[in-house]
């Protein structure tokens, strides 16, 4: 059993959010690099792609600034044409469910919250089960999860964005109580 244990925490734990990063990755960035290379030295074509792409960050309310050299242009266009990617209705149809819930530049915020989520379940559970030092390890991972997506802001809905945080809160007040109660900190004073 603790062979098939261990494939399954190979395959289930560690491939899922793997896999999911591997998919977004690979539909971000399919043709990318090709289109590129056919625009070659064109200067028509780089300048058409990014009109296109000035216009695509003026539509989403983006700070644009204009590319010096021919490197941030194409960091530029190259940019747009993976978040173009992704719009792709093919791209929403199959990984839609995976990244649908987030802004475009928090693309692979799913496949964080799965590693949130094995770090505060699984993880926790191995650090000294029943010690104060675990609890105050889940109090920092709650608060650097929290911290992250304040920072970030990786949805779409702000309501998803403060639910979210609330969660972190609740998870935090909670491992909290528990930390007074593991050092037998009277809470409330009879």
């Amino acid at each position: 059993y603790a062979t098939i244990a261990i494939i399954c925490i190979f395959v289930y734990i560690i491939g899922i959010p793997f896999m999911f990063f591997s998919f977004l990755s690979s539909a971000r960035n399919r043709g990318v690099k090709q289109l590129w290379k056919g625009v070659g030295n064109d200067e028509n074509k780089k300048q058409w792609w990014l009109a296109h792409a000035r216009a695509d960050a003026e539509v989403n309310n983006e700070l644009w600034i204009e590319p010096k050299n021919d490197t941030e242009l194409r960091s530029r266009v190259m940019h747009y044409l993976k978040k173009r990617n992704l719009r792709n209705h093919k791209a929403q149809t199959r990984y839609g469910f995976i990244c649908e819930a987030y802004n475009e530049h928090t693309w692979w915020f799913e496949c964080f919250e799965l590693l949130r989520k094995l770090a505060l379940t699984g993880g926790i559970a191995l650090i000294q089960p029943g010690s104060v030092l675990q609890i105050l390890i889940g109090l920092l991972f709650c608060a650097f999860f929290s911290y992250f997506s304040l920072t970030l802001k990786p949805y779409r809905s702000r309501t998803d964005g403060f639910l979210y945080n609330l969660c972190m809160f609740q998870l935090f007040f909670a491992l909290f109580m528990g930390l007074l109660q593991k050092l037998e900190v009277p809470i409330f004073a009879t």
